[in-house]
């Protein structure tokens, strides 16, 4: 008896381990495809060529709407940040925003076409 109910409790253990595994999982997934809609927007905004995050706000400024990855950036030290962000999230596949030099006006990026 005392066995088959330690059993029942290292089941219940294992099976809220796994939940809260699959959890997590759930969660990067999610915020991975939301990366990639932002580096895709991204990509388009700045016809995949290498720009600043000054540069990129410039053109996000002349919009009559941005798009939803950007939404909430009021300034070019807010969109760098959400660059650095960006740049981060690993490419499983689809472009990936690279760090590739840097210039008077601050870092230089690229999207790339994975």
């Amino acid at each position: 008896m005392a066995s088959s109910r330690a059993l029942a409790v290292d089941s219940r253990d294992a099976v809220a381990d796994l939940c809260r595994r699959v959890e997590l999982l759930e969660r990067r997934i999610g915020g991975h495809q939301q990366a990639l809609v932002g580096i895709n927007e991204l990509g388009t905004l700045t016809a995949w060529g290498m720009f600043t995050a000054r540069s990129l706000w410039r053109r996000l400024r002349l919009l009559a709407e941005r798009p939803a990855g950007f939404a909430l950036v009021d300034n070019p030290r807010q969109l760098g940040k959400l660059l650095r962000r960006l740049s981060q999230q690993g490419a499983i596949d689809g472009p990936q925003l690279l760090r590739v030099g840097q210039s008077r006006d601050g870092l230089l990026w690229r999207v790339s076409r994975v």
